[in-house]
């Protein structure tokens, strides 16, 4: 039989342990999806390599729609500009690609990046009034009622946008929306300390609640 003084210091360890999970890695296994211009912007796997090293240390799952499985085409910004260039030579296409091939290849690209924001519990979404964006568009109201980080470089890119991803308040336009990567990562650097136990008193609003039900429900 095993001493009360020795259950009692082994009980007491336990505890301490589930108290040390409960405040550290809070997104531990939470999946991120990164959107933002791929078609039109000049480096598109800049910002989503630097950020993704930092998101994958706190735990996280990053999907990152640049990054393609083996059986996908390789489509990318580069690939779409070709393809575009191929369409508007007035109806005449290259021997070599048909437009029904273009047509194929262009919508597995497109189904398979709203296919992981689909799976994704989180969205951070890197956009400017200087670079011209369709997808990040539509990711965003396929996904509007999920937590949606915007780095941009005005305050507000949108009132459509802050419509849309339903702003409430102040600390929501401050917590959701952000001007460059790291404030992001600071943001996530907070919630990843969060104690699950406390959370609705601590950091989540009532809007809140409903984005982060992943994270709340059950707990």
């Amino acid at each position: 039989m095993i001493p009360l003084t020795v259950l009692s210091v082994r009980c007491e360890a336990a505890s301490k342990r589930l108290l040390y999970l409960n405040f550290m890695n809070l997104l531990r296994g939470v999946k991120v999806y990164l959107g933002g211009p791929v078609e039109a912007s000049l480096d598109p796997n800049n910002w989503r390599n630097s950020i993704t090293t930092i998101l994958e240390k706190m735990g996280m799952v990053v999907l990152n729609p640049l990054v393609k499985p083996a059986w996908m085409p390789p489509v990318d910004g580069v690939r779409q500009n070709e393809l575009k260039h191929i369409l508007s030579q007035r109806g005449v296409t290259p021997s070599t690609i048909s437009h029904d091939a273009i047509t194929i290849e262009n919508d597995v690209a497109r189904r398979y990046c709203l296919s992981l924001v689909r799976a994704a519990d989180i969205l951070i979404i890197n956009i400017s009034h200087k670079t011209f964006s369709v997808g990040t568009w539509e990711e965003v109201t396929l996904a509007h009622d999920k937590p949606i980080f915007v780095i941009c470089e005005d305050d507000i890119p949108s009132m459509w946008l802050y419509s849309m991803l339903g702003i409430s308040s102040h600390i929501e336009r401050e917590r959701y929306f952000k001007r460059d990567v790291n404030s992001v990562l600071s943001e996530f650097s907070v919630i990843n300390d969060l104690h699950i136990s406390n959370l609705e008193m601590t950091y989540f609003t009532t809007n809140d609640l409903f984005r982060w039900i992943f994270l709340t429900y059950n707990k």
